[in-house]
């Protein structure tokens, strides 16, 4: 059935193949600490762009057009640099405190929130590790990111209680609200996810 859903994926998008992994990766044991080193080491090891040595080996593993896409975009002119420092980060910041901070709550409280933490912290890693370039620290996490905003940080507001749930639940539908428009009407056009210009492989 997982494989079923990444063939349906794939059909949206090309880049949805970096989920597969996924599957294995809600498996590994993690806690505060390890969260906390896991995406240390992602953002010591991204002005190294450790990505281009994987270049050759994802050449062979992958089919040609996928394989191109990868190498096409590790020099691209325009997304081939690095993400600029700004309010993205500062977002990210709020949300691996909350993700350590409250990690114990929502493990005892939410089923399946470990599950859920994976891929969150697996989307943000992903995110320093391809810093240096732009088009592989949105298009590549992206997949995994999804978990910090629609599942980890409401599930945390249900986990947590009193004062804690009143500032984060604030926090996170101002947050919710902000990207809405922001999204809607910067690069929902740019990106053709209108109604009228969207199309897929598929349909």
């Amino acid at each position: 059935m997982f494989l079923l859903c990444m063939y349906i994926a794939l059909g949206f998008h090309k880049t949805s193949i970096v989920f597969l992994p996924a599957y294995w990766l809600v498996k590994i044991p993690l806690n505060s600490k390890r969260i906390f080193w896991v995406l240390i080491l992602a953002l010591l090891s991204s002005p190294f762009e450790l990505y281009r040595l994987g270049g050759d080996l994802f050449s062979a593993i992958a089919p040609d057009d996928l394989s191109g896409a990868y190498t096409g975009y590790v020099d691209d002119r325009y997304y081939g640099t690095e993400v600029e420092t700004g309010l993205n980060d500062i977002v990210k910041l709020f949300f691996i405190g909350i993700l350590i901070k409250y990690d114990k709550e929502a493990c005892e409280e939410v089923l399946w929130y470990e599950y859920m933490r994976n891929l969150a912290v697996t989307g943000l890693a992903l995110f320093y590790f391809f810093r240096s370039n732009e088009i592989f620290a949105v298009r590549l996490p992206g997949a995994y990111m999804f978990f910090v905003t629609m599942f980890c940080m409401t599930n945390i507001v249900y986990a947590t209680r009193d004062r804690a749930r009143q500032i984060l639940y604030i926090g996170f539908m101002t947050y919710l609200v902000a990207m809405f428009f922001y999204f809607g009407k910067g690069n929902g056009d740019k990106g053709s996810f209108t109604k009228d210009r969207y199309t897929n492989a598929l349909w």
